[in-house]
């Protein structure tokens, strides 16, 4: 609800009504002084009718003064009838007039208080949005805290795990020359059995059927890996990309 703008007119139209009721209260003072003057010359025309009228020796002048005075006590008489007349028409115009500038100014106030309610309300609303924008803010600079902390200990396990892993790759790769070692020496070996069997056949020596079953299997790696046996299986490890990259920095290799 939206407080409502002063309208010009109305305003303008108070102003006029304002200035109208204190004129005519001004003409009322001024019209109930001339009634009671009327009134007092009134009283006073009885007073000196009272008196000619006693005076019957001086009859003659009287009568001319009594019949001016009479005219003039009716002259006055209407008069103030009229101006009665005309203060209880201003007097009923202008209780007309007060009860519209009242009920007008009763209007307004309630407006007023309406206005003044509803700001009140916006105002409590404010505040407590105001309230919980705050709360919601220290809430969420808690949890930024809870989760920068948890980060910190992520990225610390992290690195843990990348040192670990590193290890195990540098483990690996000492493993796999081990066996490559291994597995020069063997082929070496078999070479060399190789050679003496051959000898050994070339020249015509009957060998025992268990040392030629020995001979046979020495230099047959591929029925050995046909009984289960895997001599020559190669090892790897499969890295992340950061750690192989950080393996070819170590190598000496360009990373990738």
């Amino acid at each position: 609800m939206n407080q409502p703008d002063l309208n010009p007119e109305v305003t303008k139209v108070d102003g006029a009504i304002v200035a109208e009721l204190i004129a005519a209260r001004q003409m009322l003072r001024q019209q109930t002084d001339r009634v009671r003057n009327l009134e007092e010359a009134l009283e006073e025309t009885v007073i000196s009718l009272e008196e000619a009228k006693s005076r019957v020796a001086e009859q003659e002048y009287f009568e001319a003064h009594l019949a001016s005075t009479e005219e003039t006590a009716n002259v006055q008489q209407q008069a103030i009838l009229q101006l009665k007349h005309q203060l209880t028409q201003k007097t009923h115009q202008l209780s007309q007039k007060d009860m519209a500038f009242n009920q007008l100014l009763q209007a307004r106030k309630s407006a007023e208080q309406r206005d003044q309610a509803y700001l009140e309300a916006e105002i409590a609303k404010q505040r407590q949005t105001q309230v919980l924008l705050q709360q919601a803010c220290q809430e969420l600079e808690q949890d930024r805290e809870v989760q920068q902390e948890r980060i910190q200990e992520l990225e610390q396990q992290t690195a843990q795990m990348q040192e670990e892993i590193l290890k195990q790759a540098q483990q690996s790769r000492e493993y796999q020359t081990a066996i490559q070692h291994l597995k020069d020496y063997h082929l070496h070996l078999q070479a060399q059995i190789t050679e003496l069997y051959q000898a050994i056949d070339s020249s015509g020596i009957e060998l025992p059927l268990e040392v030629q079953e020995l001979l046979m299997n020495l230099q047959d790696p591929i029925g050995s890996q046909q009984r289960g046996i895997q001599p020559y299986q190669d090892l790897s490890v499969d890295l992340p990309s950061f750690l192989k990259r950080w393996q070819r920095r170590d190598d000496g290799l360009p990373s990738v």
